[in-house]
């Protein structure tokens, strides 16, 4: 644009004298845009018209040489715009297309995005609907469970009043059926397919090492008895374990422990015997024994003899018995919680009033004895008795006196 705007050169005005002043510039000059010829050194009459058009033409053919550049130069601007203006085209085009790329494939990924985000929405309204029913599902297993605690704790109280009625029971079957199959078992114990068969076969059965006999120390004596006990479909009785050696030490003769297999159904016909006479103390079982007691001293005679009083006054008079058990239990709960505890020595207090009461010397038992005795009473293992509980315990305690007595002194014929 700088080059267009150009202004041509002329030669420059000088003052014209003489009488050409008074007529003005000559016409070709005036023409030319030349106001005035100017004056040659030494000449007044100016130049003369050659030299002029000399000098005009030359002066054209100068502007017409800087239209010529500026044509060129025209031109190749022109090219370049082109030029540039292809680039931009290109370019335009290229950002075009890459815009419709990417428009392209954001519309795409929003396509994705949206197909995603409605499957997402259905999935969690899926899940939503699953959560209702599981909500459901638990909250009605929330309510089954509840019931099944509510039973629950209703059977635990209905046992529990069980319990207080007729004190813990040694079997878990009723004493009533328990007595009938051990006098049944006991009446029929020569029979050809009686007690003494079984007995056989459950000795082959526990004798594990085949040297026909059983040993005490492997547990074979023990197992021996489990089987005889559940081929009667008899509870075994939870006898603390000095109450078992005991019945085995008198038939172990020659102390081998060991039995063979007479003195091994000597042995169970005789925890036959005594679990019958544990369930029907005051019953007439010596009958059914084969075994006669050696005479027993006065001290193991007459505890014995008194727990026996007790327990048929026990089942004569409850109410007599009952009594004798809330004195003793007043007089051994210290802290009035009305709640006998193992470990501050209530409960020892409790069975020592009991005894004096009912004339009944305490026995000599080892602490592991009386606490399993206290373990069999305390039905809801809370390390408590109250009253009912504590009169089981104290009934629990004389039957245990009255079966150490009835083992004690038993020898086998």
């Amino acid at each position: 644009s700088s080059l267009l705007r150009v202004r041509p050169t002329f030669l420059p005005q000088a003052k014209v004298c003489g009488p050409r002043a008074a007529r003005g510039a000559p016409r070709g000059v005036r023409a030319l845009g030349m106001s005035a010829v100017p004056k040659l050194p030494g000449n007044d009459t100016g130049p003369s018209p050659q030299e002029l058009i000399v000098a005009c033409t030359a002066q054209v053919a100068k502007q017409r040489q800087v239209l010529e550049e500026l044509r060129a130069r025209v031109h190749t601007l022109r090219s370049v715009a082109a030029d540039v203006a292809k680039r931009v085209d290109e370019d335009d085009a290229k950002q075009r297309a890459a815009r419709e790329v990417i428009v392209n494939r954001a519309k795409g990924e929003i396509a994705a995005f949206n197909a995603d985000a409605e499957r997402l929405s259905s999935s969690m309204r899926r899940g939503d609907v699953a959560v209702g029913k599981m909500r459901d599902v638990l909250q009605s297993r929330e309510e089954v469970v509840s019931e099944l605690r509510q039973k629950v704790e209703q059977a635990r109280q209905a046992l529990k009043a069980a319990s207080r009625e007729e004190g813990e029971k040694m079997f878990e079957t009723p004493l009533a059926c328990q007595a009938a199959l051990l006098r049944q078992a006991l009446t029929q114990w020569d029979a050809p397919q009686g007690m003494r068969r079984i007995c056989s076969e459950s000795f082959a059965k526990a004798d594990r090492n085949h040297d026909s006999k059983l040993e005490w120390g492997n547990g074979e004596i023990r197992a021996f008895v489990r089987v005889v006990f559940r081929e009667c479909a008899i509870k075994v009785p939870r006898w603390s374990d000095p109450t078992w050696y005991n019945i085995y030490r008198h038939f172990d003769v020659d102390s081998s422990m060991a039995l063979e297999l007479e003195e091994s159904i000597k042995f169970v016909r005789f925890c036959f015997e005594v679990a019958l006479r544990s369930i029907d103390p005051v019953g007439a079982i010596r009958e059914a024994c084969q075994y006669k007691p050696l005479p027993s001293s006065p001290e193991k005679s007459g505890p014995a003899k008194a727990a026996r009083a007790v327990l048929a006054d026990w089942d004569e008079h409850p109410e007599k018995m009952s009594e004798a058990c809330k004195e003793a239990f007043k007089q051994a709960d210290s802290n009035g919680d009305e709640r006998l505890e193992w470990n501050n020595q209530e409960l020892r207090n409790f069975i020592k009033a009991l005894f004096r009461k009912v004339h009944i010397p305490l026995p000599p038992w080892s602490e592991l004895q009386w606490y399993d005795l206290y373990r069999r009473v305390d039905v809801d293992r809370d390390r408590a008795i109250d009253a009912d509980e504590a009169a089981a315990f104290g009934r629990k305690c004389i039957e245990e006196l009255l079966l150490e007595a009835a083992v004690s002194p038993a020898t086998p014929a």
